[in-house]
């Protein structure tokens, strides 16, 4: 009896032994692996952060971009209603005057779009046929 719970007691001590081996070697591997990746991680959270910042900064001069845009419509529109306001008093070169504004404001669009970092040039063709077909 006594020999057969000592029996008992080894095969349970070496399972024991054997897993905790299993687990040191399994330990040390994952230890390598992670020291090999650990630099890609590292490097990929900087990218995350360079990548949000960069976002950050896009947001601000989109945003930027839309008030001065809305702020551009805000001015045109009452550039148009002073002309209507003068039409009202009867001056007669008042539509070579409206021609002239869109005429201006056609141009500016087309420049912007031809000079801007990455050129639309297609656009800006577009643009500029619209133009000729309204205005010549």
């Amino acid at each position: 009896m006594n020999d057969d719970f000592s029996l008992i007691l080894f095969t349970i001590a070496f399972f024991i032994g054997v897993g905790i081996v299993i687990w040191l070697i399994e330990s040390i591997s994952n230890s390598a692996k992670y020291k090999k990746l650990k630099p890609q991680l590292d490097n990929l959270e900087k990218s995350i952060k360079d990548h949000e910042s960069k976002v950050e900064t896009d947001n601000f001069i989109l945003d930027e971009r839309i008030r001065l845009w809305n702020n551009q419509i805000e001015q045109d529109k009452e550039n148009i209603q002073k002309i209507a306001k003068q039409k009202s008093m009867g001056f007669p070169w008042l539509a070579e005057a409206y021609a002239d504004y869109f005429s201006l404001k056609d141009l500016q669009r087309e420049e912007y779009l031809t000079n801007k970092n990455h050129p639309a040039l297609k656009a800006a063709e577009i643009i500029r046929e619209i133009k000729n077909k309204k205005y010549y």
